[in-house]
């Protein structure tokens, strides 16, 4: 990790002669280069190892569950009522953008209305979503199937 912090180092470096000025101190930026580089490393290596954690976390806690426990069609009936909850226009975005995977901008053209305002309206249709799914006590179940199973629902 020392040796790529010093070669990525360099390479900046090189890259980036051109707009170095003349009177900069290599040896200190340099420096401050491999040290920026390392910090952002361990820094990385901490969310990576907390990320593990939570998913090795979310796992164990899955594994020991049986489908009884489960109910996953009043789960998945819960994320289609919010869902049809939404103001006719919101929904119809939601459908198009996330659920048929439709681009913001193909959605905006089909529905002559801007990209921005697609934006926007996803923005708030997961917003809603995600109140719903933070106020159930089931919430980590809403969650995971709402992600692994947009298109299934409706």
């Amino acid at each position: 990790m020392a040796e790529d912090a010093v070669q990525e180092s360099f390479v900046y470096l090189w890259n980036h002669r051109k707009e170095m000025k003349p009177d900069i101190a290599i040896e200190g930026y340099l420096y401050s280069c491999v040290r920026h580089y390392v910090l952002n490393y361990i820094r990385h290596q901490n969310i990576r190892i907390r990320q593990e954690k939570e998913i090795v976390r979310e796992q164990e806690w899955l594994a020991g569950l049986t489908y009884d426990e489960i109910d996953v069609d009043a789960k998945l009936l819960t994320i289609k009522k919010v869902i049809d909850a939404l103001p006719e226009g919101c929904r119809k975005i939601f459908v198009m953008s996330v659920i048929e995977g439709m681009s913001y901008t193909d959605t905006a053209k089909e529905l002559g209305g801007a990209v921005n305002t697609v934006k926007s309206q996803v923005k708030i249709a997961y917003k809603k979503l995600k109140n719903t799914v933070q106020k159930s006590p089931d919430n980590m179940y809403l969650t995971i199937l709402f992600l692994l199973s947009l298109k299934k629902i409706l």
